[in-house]
Protein backbone atom coordinates (compact mmCIF):
# COMPACT_ATOMS: atom_id res chain seq x y z
CA UNK A 1 0.00 0.00 0.00
CA UNK A 2 3.16 2.63 0.64
CA UNK A 3 4.66 1.57 -2.21
CA UNK A 4 1.63 0.57 -5.13
CA UNK A 5 -1.04 1.97 -6.17
CA UNK A 6 -3.99 -0.16 -6.51
CA UNK A 7 -7.74 0.40 -8.67
CA UNK A 8 -9.65 -1.07 -5.87
CA UNK A 9 -9.48 -3.60 -2.95
CA UNK A 10 -11.62 -6.14 -2.32
CA UNK A 11 -12.10 -6.86 1.35
CA UNK A 12 -13.31 -10.15 2.44
CA UNK A 13 -14.66 -9.55 6.23
CA UNK A 14 -13.78 -13.65 7.61
CA UNK A 15 -10.12 -12.57 6.64
CA UNK A 16 -8.65 -12.18 10.35
CA UNK A 17 -7.54 -10.38 12.53
CA UNK A 18 -8.34 -6.85 11.68
CA UNK A 19 -12.31 -5.82 11.11
CA UNK A 20 -13.30 -3.64 8.35
CA UNK A 21 -13.02 -0.34 10.22
CA UNK A 22 -9.44 -1.36 11.14
CA UNK A 23 -8.55 -1.99 7.57
CA UNK A 24 -10.08 0.89 6.28
CA UNK A 25 -8.46 2.78 8.99
CA UNK A 26 -4.93 1.30 8.25
CA UNK A 27 -5.40 2.11 4.18
CA UNK A 28 -6.59 5.34 4.75
CA UNK A 29 -3.62 6.40 6.73
CA UNK A 30 -1.11 4.08 4.46
CA UNK A 31 -2.06 5.12 0.79
CA UNK A 32 -1.28 7.87 -0.97
CA UNK A 33 -4.97 7.86 -2.28
CA UNK A 34 -7.81 5.86 -1.43
CA UNK A 35 -8.96 3.59 -3.55
CA UNK A 36 -12.19 2.28 -3.66
CA UNK A 37 -12.69 -0.39 -0.92
CA UNK A 38 -15.30 -3.14 -2.02
CA UNK A 39 -16.66 -5.27 1.08
CA UNK A 40 -17.88 -9.06 -0.17
CA UNK A 41 -19.41 -11.13 2.60
CA UNK A 42 -22.00 -13.74 3.41
CA UNK A 43 -23.14 -11.01 6.46
CA UNK A 44 -26.39 -9.95 6.14
CA UNK A 45 -26.30 -7.61 8.88
CA UNK A 46 -27.48 -4.44 7.96
CA UNK A 47 -25.67 -3.19 10.88
CA UNK A 48 -22.30 -4.71 9.67
CA UNK A 49 -22.96 -2.53 5.89
CA UNK A 50 -23.64 0.65 8.26
CA UNK A 51 -20.59 0.26 10.49
CA UNK A 52 -18.64 -0.29 6.92
CA UNK A 53 -19.73 1.95 4.87
CA UNK A 54 -19.03 4.62 7.67
CA UNK A 55 -15.41 3.04 8.11
CA UNK A 56 -15.06 4.23 4.07
CA UNK A 57 -15.77 1.32 2.24
CA UNK A 58 -17.91 2.34 -1.09
CA UNK A 59 -19.78 -0.99 -1.49
CA UNK A 60 -21.02 -3.87 0.62
CA UNK A 61 -21.75 -7.10 -1.13
CA UNK A 62 -23.12 -10.05 -0.17
CA UNK A 63 -23.27 -13.73 -1.76
CA UNK A 64 -26.45 -12.73 -2.26
CA UNK A 65 -25.43 -9.81 -4.15
CA UNK A 66 -22.89 -12.26 -6.25
CA UNK A 67 -24.74 -12.38 -9.57
CA UNK A 68 -24.69 -8.43 -9.55
CA UNK A 69 -20.62 -7.97 -8.27
CA UNK A 70 -18.98 -8.25 -11.69
CA UNK A 71 -21.09 -5.58 -13.09
CA UNK A 72 -21.16 -2.93 -10.66
CA UNK A 73 -16.76 -4.29 -9.70
CA UNK A 74 -16.92 -2.50 -13.06
CA UNK A 75 -18.62 0.18 -12.90
CA UNK A 76 -17.13 1.48 -9.36
CA UNK A 77 -13.76 1.35 -11.70
CA UNK A 78 -15.12 3.09 -14.37
CA UNK A 79 -16.37 5.64 -11.97
CA UNK A 80 -12.85 5.87 -9.94
CA UNK A 81 -11.37 6.71 -13.40
CA UNK A 82 -13.99 9.65 -14.45
CA UNK A 83 -13.11 11.35 -10.78
CA UNK A 84 -9.40 10.78 -11.18
CA UNK A 85 -10.01 12.68 -14.64
CA UNK A 86 -12.12 15.55 -13.00
CA UNK A 87 -9.61 15.81 -10.14
CA UNK A 88 -6.59 16.46 -12.86
CA UNK A 89 -8.68 18.99 -14.70
CA UNK A 90 -8.94 17.17 -18.08
CA UNK A 91 -12.53 16.40 -19.40
CA UNK A 92 -13.08 12.34 -19.03
CA UNK A 93 -13.56 10.79 -22.51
Amino acid sequence: METTKYDAIILDLALPPMGPEEVTHWIANNAERLPPIIVITGNTDPMMRQRCIASGACHYFTKEDAQSFPHLFFKILYDEYLKSYATKGKAAP
